[in-house]
């Protein structure tokens, strides 16, 4: 399911994984164990936070804060 993931966060009852070897961000309802596919990149993903409402990423490429 997951190749190489890198970072994972927890907000509420969801936990974001960055799933770097398949170039997206992965939500894990932790109530079900359900695994959705949430952001996808064409780089790899090394970080995700949510900081005053707005989301951050770390690609490979710089820090991106996502509209």
């Amino acid at each position: 399911m997951f190749n190489s993931p890198e970072f994972a966060i927890a907000y509420g009852d969801r936990l974001y994984v960055c799933d770097m070897g398949n170039l997206r961000i992965c939500i894990v309802d932790l109530n079900t164990n359900e695994v959705k596919n949430y952001l996808k990149f064409n780089e790899h993903t090394w970080e995700y936070y949510q900081i005053d409402g707005k989301e951050i990423v770390r690609l490979d490429s710089e820090i991106y804060i996502l509209d």
